[in-house]
């Protein structure tokens, strides 16, 4: 990242000195200037973001509802967390989370204390680890921006996945086992969701300009749906609604 504080100072005060010579207006020029100057000052002197250990106890429930939202930078999710811990990782420092047992009920809320802003925050944005209980199962919901997602959910018991993302590139792999229902909410951004072998899966999906790629040996399409021959019969299936605009999503 510090490379890129450099280039892209260097391209602000380029811009800012060729609309001066051009004998445009002052202001703008000024504040391309500056801001450029600030940025490769941050490159000099701002360091690595420090790292924090987050785990949360389960608490004896009986399921989890958890909801991620994740800025610029990297997320991983995968399962296997300790025992008798529903999440546990590594986040940037500043994470916020918020737990509350309801009932058997465990709900879980992890976020950022600011907004990453590309080459203004910290040199590596947020960058998150998670490790989710393979104990109970979860209702997962992801709001991603600006960011890279590698999401394996293949030992994880969830239920049901709501996805909303921007400017992103997200991969995601869905539970081995069990009934899911998921949601896919894609923006500008490229989505690659894998569906493990012996599931079954239905795929609903309504785009605008995005380019939407099923595989249509394992999911034969037909009457505007794409579904396994086995969708009604086999345990082990995944109810997929994708929504996108501009962007590509895959679904193998």
């Amino acid at each position: 990242m510090r490379n890129g504080n450099f280039f892209w100072g260097a391209v602000l005060i380029l811009l800012g000195a060729l609309l001066l010579l051009g004998k445009l207006e002052y202001f703008w020029p000024i504040v391309l200037i500056v801001v450029g100057a600030w940025v490769l000052a941050g490159a000099y002197f701002r360091g690595s973001a420090k790292t924090e250990t987050v785990s949360i106890d389960l608490q004896d429930a009986h399921e989890v509802s958890l909801k991620l939202n994740h800025g610029a930078g990297r997320l991983k999710v995968t399962g296997g967390a300790a025992m008798g811990k529903a999440l546990e990782g590594e986040c940037t420092e500043g994470v916020r989370v918020h737990s509350n047992r309801t009932g058997d009920r465990l709900e879980v809320r992890m976020g950022a204390d600011a907004m990453i802003v590309p080459f203004v925050g910290t040199t590596r944005g947020l960058n998150w680890n998670l490790r989710l209980s393979n104990e109970v199962p979860f209702t997962l919901e992801l709001e991603t921006g600006a960011n890279q997602s590698v999401v394996d959910l293949s030992s994880v018991r969830v239920t049901r996945l709501n996805v909303q993302t921007g400017a992103s590139s997200t991969e995601i792999t869905l539970p081995a086992s069990g009934i899911v229902i998921a949601e896919a909410h894609v923006g500008a951004a490229e989505m690659k969701m894998r569906v493990p072998q012996g599931v079954a899966g239905r795929i609903r999906s309504q785009s605008g300009l995005a380019e939407i790629n099923v595989d249509r040996a394992r999911f034969p399409f037909s009457n505007g749906v794409y579904e396994s021959p086995d969708f009604g019969t086999n345990p082990n299936r995944v109810d997929l609604s994708i929504e996108a605009g501009v962007g590509k999503v895959s679904v193998w």
